[in-house]
């Protein structure tokens, strides 16, 4: 069952996530997102130089694997 997921994430000064939002869910796979998202470390976004806040959408797409011959 092919499709994606989309989750909206706030990244702090830091580079970890602080927040979570499902935009788009795709059952059984959001939760998969959403454990994998929680392992990832993010480089902070600045402004002019100083780390700030900052919010990205995350599109994770499951697709079928495709056979090999």
């Amino acid at each position: 069952m092919p499709g994606a997921v989309i989750i909206q994430v706030t990244i702090g000064k830091t580079g970890g996530i602080q927040r979570t939002k499902v935009v788009r869910e795709l059952p059984p796979f959001t939760q998969f997102g959403l454990n994998a998202l929680h392992r990832w470390q993010f480089q902070p976004a600045t402004v002019d130089g100083n780390p700030v806040i900052s919010n990205l959408a995350i599109a994770l797409v499951f697709a079928p694997l495709q056979a090999t011959e």
